[in-house]
């Protein structure tokens, strides 16, 4: 089948520098067009935008070829210019070094729209520092129970290939401190799952 077909959503968050509540009611839609525009212009397709006086979040779907780094550098390089020579502020905006960026499947798309739709009024109850910390610990839970499963499945995958090696009479070339093989330096074992 000829061509690439992708489902990449990406959710990134980044503030105003020393998180100051610059961004302002009367002119944030006017940033929003614009970094739209920015991220339409580099052939990605904005799901939502929006955020607080202190930093944004912004919903896209990326292609595979985006370098979503890349990206969220001259988003935040052109509207750093865009704010200062619309003068929307008297105060020297720049926005703060780095960013987060959260994947989510297409299932997913309603809820994370709607959260950032919602911004102000989750802000409301949270400030930016709770929200983001709510989101590591998310992240946290589901990386923790990611590594569980994988560490379960390399003792499967170790525990198998120890005994297909013992079965072809093979050793493997290097351990690692805990006794597991390393997968990569393992010789691989012909006409066997692994």
């Amino acid at each position: 089948m000829a061509g690439t077909f992708s489902q990449i959503y990406i959710q990134t968050v980044f503030a105003v520098k020393n998180r100051d509540a610059l961004i302002q009611p009367e002119w944030e839609s006017e940033l929003y067009k614009y970094i739209t525009g920015i991220v339409q212009n580099k052939g990605q397709k904005i799901l939502a935008i929006n955020g607080t006086s202190n930093h944004i979040h912004i919903f896209i779907g990326i292609k595979p070829t985006c370098c979503l780094s890349d990206l969220i550098r001259e988003i935040k390089k052109s509207s750093n210019t865009f704010i200062k020579e619309k003068r929307f502020t008297h105060y020297n905006f720049q926005w703060l070094e780095g960013y987060s960026a959260f994947s989510y499947s297409h299932s997913a798309l309603n809820q994370v729209i709607q959260y950032i739709q919602n911004q102000k009024e989750h802000h409301k109850k949270k400030t930016f520092k709770e929200e983001y910390m709510d989101f590591l610990k998310n992240l946290t839970l589901n990386l923790m129970t990611i590594i569980y499963s994988i560490g379960l499945m390399n003792k499967i995958n170790i525990k198998y290939r120890q005994s297909a090696m013992r079965a072809h009479h093979t050793t493997p070339k290097e351990s690692n401190d805990d006794g597991h093989d390393f997968a990569t330096n393992m010789r691989p074992l012909r006409g066997h799952l692994y």
